[in-house]
């Protein structure tokens, strides 16, 4: 019976991958993300111990003042661009000339995420502040930011040198968002459209990505959830639609850079970091978190590893067997009938067919045989549809662009 319901077009038998546990099922194997780093395509300059550590975008942070603190630098932020430069031992960081944008909470919420607008609101509790890293120091995020305690004890040195007024050392800042990203130098244009459209459709944490591009999805792809956002996109697209919100000439705009972004919001951070209160994420604990925790390798592996994980099974007619051995008669005609209409018509007509309960309580009896019908559905799919993609042989060191 199941012979005949699965489409002529999906041949299982040809598959890149099988492990000893079978097919993999999502389009990403285990086997091929690459670990070994001696060969690297570029080296930044700059030695520092925290240079490889790891590299940010867009951060959102409080600087602990009282009101009356608060008068004077107002003043002097409504009054001049300030911070010119960026004082550093390795090199002098230009800065761009538009001044700080005063805004609310809401305010910041709601802007996007190509602009360069540095951002400033004040609270009762302090001076929140918003700006993209690479931006502020090279004038463009297509050069990626290291350095985190150096950059802000610059950033703090620069700020009592202009507005005369000495914040707290950077250990005692709140962290309130970070959106930790790479440059991946792919070997051509193309290479990055096709990376894009293929991930466009890979379910992360069972969601589709929103995407962006027309008339193929080849310039954005986006996952997003209550408090964390993972992105990739065209870096050579972005900056050619936002070229006002980039410092950078014609000819240094590469055309081959795959960006990764992920935004960690308060919420995941306290999570992440094991705290209760806001009040709690300062600028050392997430340093000390980074410090001992974090590794770039590490970071992609987790990343990339949901993207891949396994169902297990090594043919159509053993999931058929499953189901026949592993659920009592009356529902295993139903669940024999579900697997069909998933293989024949993908998951989004079962859904529309079944009703959400329905549906929901076949995923649940799936998943307890080992079964994870988005990843199952995402496999043959991408068998009828799309070329194969290795898609985390990008995300290591080797490709990175800095």
């Amino acid at each position: 019976m199941s012979k005949n319901i699965i489409p002529s077009n999906c041949n299982f038998n040809n598959q890149k991958e099988k492990s000893k546990d079978g097919y993999q099922v999502t389009p990403v194997p285990l086997s091929h993300i690459r670990t070994d780093l001696s060969q690297k395509r570029a080296c930044n300059p700059l030695q520092d111990k925290e240079l490889y550590h790891f590299s940010y975008d867009t951060i959102r942070f409080e600087l602990p003042f009282s009101p009356y603190e608060q008068l004077g630098i107002q003043e002097k932020l409504k009054t001049s661009s300030y911070f010119g430069f960026f004082e550093s031992p390795d090199k002098e960081y230009p800065i761009t000339g538009d001044k700080y944008f005063f805004c609310t909470e809401e305010d910041m919420d709601n802007s996007k995420s190509y602009e360069a607008t540095r951002k400033v609101c004040f609270r009762p509790t302090g001076l929140l502040m918003e700006f993209s890293a690479p931006k502020l120091a090279y004038g463009t995020n297509q050069i990626m930011q290291w350095g985190f305690e150096g950059f802000f004890n610059s950033f703090r040195n620069r700020f009592i040198q202009k507005v005369g007024i000495e914040p707290p050392p950077i250990s005692k800042w709140l962290l309130k968002r970070i959106d930790v990203s790479y440059c991946f130098q792919l070997d051509s244009f193309q290479e990055v459209e096709r990376v894009i459209n293929y991930a466009s459709k890979i379910r992360f944490r069972n969601k589709l990505p929103r995407c962006y591009g027309y008339p193929v999805c080849n310039e954005t792809v986006q996952w997003t959830s209550k408090n964390k956002t993972l992105k990739l996109y065209n870096k050579f697209l972005e900056i050619k639609k936002n070229r006002e919100h980039h410092e950078i000439n014609e000819e240094d705009i590469q055309d081959n850079i795959l960006r990764f972004e992920e935004e960690w919001r308060s919420k995941y951070l306290l999570r992440k970091l094991n705290l209760k209160s806001v009040s709690e994420l300062t600028f050392e604990r997430f340093i000390q978190y980074m410090k001992e925790n974090y590794t770039f390798e590490g970071h992609m592996s987790e990343t990339f590893n949901q993207f891949e994980e396994k169902i297990i099974f090594n043919s159509i007619d053993e999931v058929f067997e499953c189901i026949k051995l592993d659920f009592p008669r009356r529902k295993k005609n139903c669940y024999i009938e579900f697997l069909s209409c998933l293989i024949a018509n993908g998951i989004d007509y079962c859904k529309s067919k079944y009703s959400n309960s329905g549906f929901y309580r076949y995923v649940k009896g799936f998943k307890e045989i080992g079964i994870d019908i988005f990843k199952f559905d995402d496999f043959i799919r991408q068998n009828q549809t799309s070329n194969y993609i290795p898609i985390s042989q990008y995300f290591t060191r080797e490709y990175l662009y800095y």
